[in-house]
């Protein structure tokens, strides 16, 4: 179950994302990276707030998997 976590989070958070038209966009962990260095600060609050989303995303996803293991394990303990 770990490395399916692994690989759907390289899948869905990747480093570097390509649009449609071929420009470039950073990740949100690249955003907080660069923005957390600037020197204005709303540069830093934005910082700020893409580590919150990041924290919720995977917070969201660690409750989910534990939640979809959770009733797994409770359906093959029916069986036996």
């Amino acid at each position: 179950m770990f490395p399916a976590v692994i690989v759907l989070s390289i899948m869905i958070l990747p480093t570097i994302t390509v649009i449609s038209r071929g420009a470039l966009v950073a990740s949100l962990a690249v955003l907080i990276y660069n923005f957390s260095g600037m020197p204005f600060a709303n540069q830093m609050e934005l910082a700020w707030a893409a580590a919150l989303v990041l924290v919720l995303m995977v917070l969201t996803a660690n409750l989910i998997g534990q939640s979809l293991s959770r009733k797994q394990i409770n359906s093959s303990q029916e069986v036996k």
